[in-house]
């Protein structure tokens, strides 16, 4: 009796014992799992193409500059012409766009801000001149864009130009960082308050 009380109580103390401290060596691993949930809008199968295409725009352009070779035998197409153009101007727009001078327009084009909005009244001349011809040369851009998108995507047509640019308007407007001016949906202009 006493051979058999000594070989169970063993056997029941080393699994209690096993269970304990395997609760203490994989608890904190299980524990330290951490889940990253994302929260991302709703968007519509078209603003989702549209932002896809305009990615791959991105990519070719990225992969168009990092070839080498005689520089005067690479051509690039008019979309990628544009691409390059905004990425040239960036700097100098978001400078405008910091000084309260321009902003991002409903019809997602880029837009001087009326003289009652932002700093626009305190510009100097140099600055006027440099938005007119910044903001010229990006709706350009963007309607090239923009256009190259339609062309290049089965289920648009030159009739949904006015989605397209309204897609990239509510984009603009949910990426621009706070301070920047965006017209509302009415026509108002307001400054980003808040993400």
């Amino acid at each position: 009796m006493r051979n058999t009380m000594t070989r169970s109580t063993p056997l029941k103390y080393n699994s209690t014992y096993q269970i304990i401290i395997a609760n203490f060596l994989y608890l904190p691993l299980i524990c330290s799992c951490a889940f990253k949930f994302e929260v991302t809008s709703q968007k519509t199968a078209l603003e989702n193409q549209i932002l896809g295409q305009y990615k791959e725009l991105e990519d070719d352009l990225i992969l168009n500059s990092s070839v080498r070779g005689d520089e005067d035998n690479i051509k690039l197409t008019p979309v990628e012409l544009a691409k390059q153009n905004q990425k040239f101007n960036l700097d100098d727009i978001d400078e405008l766009k910091r000084n309260e001078i321009i902003g991002e327009a409903n019809t997602g084009e880029l837009e001087i801000l009326p003289i009652t909005a932002g700093k626009r009244k305190d510009a100097t001349h140099f600055q006027i001149k440099l938005s007119k011809i910044l903001v010229a040369e990006e709706n350009k851009d963007r309607k090239t864009i923009w256009l190259h998108i339609i062309a290049n995507n089965k289920n648009l047509t030159k009739n949904n130009l006015k989605e397209v640019q309204l897609s990239f308007a509510n984009q603009i407007a949910q990426e621009s960082p706070i301070g920047y001016w965006i017209q509302n949906k009415n026509g108002t202009w307001e400054k980003k308050l808040e993400e």
